[in-house]
């Protein structure tokens, strides 16, 4: 299997040709982590993307850029924050990491005094509804990392992944799959989201003459789910989406295998994370790109 099927797709409310901005592998490469501070934590598979990347073909683009929304869970959503805000962070805060602890709790204080009430009422009026348990969290990543989520059992960035903090943690087909995250590249570059276009519900189906194909359904946690998956489909693209500053994607984190990339940047990925468990996105946000033909300069 490795020519991509139809799942997920994106669409974009920026008005720019995201044929240029989109690149996939071909296929995964895998290494095996141990705990040295842990030995009795088993050993944990990474799967990265392969680092050899092409430019989509029109059989991709057409597979990724299927018109119409259907819900959050199944979307990877591209927006633009103002110029503004962007410009307010940069003159109000470093994109370099902190030289120590005191001065990263400054320039936390001093983002969420000036730029995230900024962002929080754009995105709040122009892209969604803002549920009570949101949370917003401000990143920096480390450059030449194939990955941007690190587990300190392993001390290792985590590789390919689902996320599992969607309530309630029940088995795989009831769990919260509209449970997303809002990423805002504040960054001085384009940011790299990769992804397998695939959601739980396809990739269970494509596993089904799995022998732990019953596991996999009733577990809580789709890791062991998804990680079979890219052992038995290894060729199977990863795409990556790149993102500029100044832009940011409505990712249902809960229902994709997903990660970071900074491999090829010159400076650190700095990155706000608006987290909750039932963003809704806007109708006036949804009529930007939902009549936009396939193919079209601002709807893949």
């Amino acid at each position: 299997m490795s020519s991509l099927i139809s799942g997920l797709t994106v669409l974009s409310s920026v008005g720019v040709d995201l044929h240029k901005r989109l690149l996939k592998s071909v296929g995964l490469t895998k290494s095996l982590l141990k705990s040295s501070d842990a030995p009795s934590i088993r050993p944990y598979e990474i799967f990265r993307p392969n680092p050899r990347w092409s430019r989509l073909e029109s059989s991709d683009l057409k597979i990724l850029g299927v018109p119409g929304f259907r819900n959050i869970a199944e979307h990877i959503v591209h927006f633009e924050i103002p110029s503004d805000i962007l410009q307010t962070f940069h003159a109000h805060n470093s994109v370099q990491f902190p030289s120590s602890k005191e001065e990263s709790m400054r320039m936390d204080e001093i983002f969420n005094a000036e730029t995230l009430p900024l962002i929080n009422t754009f995105v709040g009026n122009a892209v969604a509804f803002f549920p009570d348990d949101y949370k917003a969290v401000i990143a920096k990543s480390r450059l030449g990392e194939e990955s941007t989520v690190y587990d300190k059992r392993y001390a290792s960035y985590m590789g390919l992944h689902v996320d599992n903090w969607c309530e309630p943690k029940i088995d795989l087909m009831r769990r919260n799959k509209s449970a997303v995250r809002i990423f805002v590249n504040l960054g001085t570059e384009a940011r790299d989201l990769n992804f397998i276009n695939l959601t739980l519900a396809q990739i269970l189906e494509i596993m089904q003459s799995h022998e732990k194909i019953e596991a996999f359904r009733s577990a809580n946690n789709p890791i062991q789910l998804c990680h079979a998956f890219m052992e038995n489909f290894p060729e199977y693209p990863v795409v990556q989406l790149e993102v500029y500053p100044g832009e940011g994607c409505v990712v249902p984190v809960c229902n994709i295998i997903h990660d970071g990339y900074t491999l090829y940047k010159s400076e650190p990925d700095v990155n706000l994370t608006l987290t909750s468990q039932g963003f809704c996105l806007r109708e006036s946000f949804l009529a930007s790109f939902i009549s936009k033909d396939t193919l079209s300069s601002c709807c893949l």
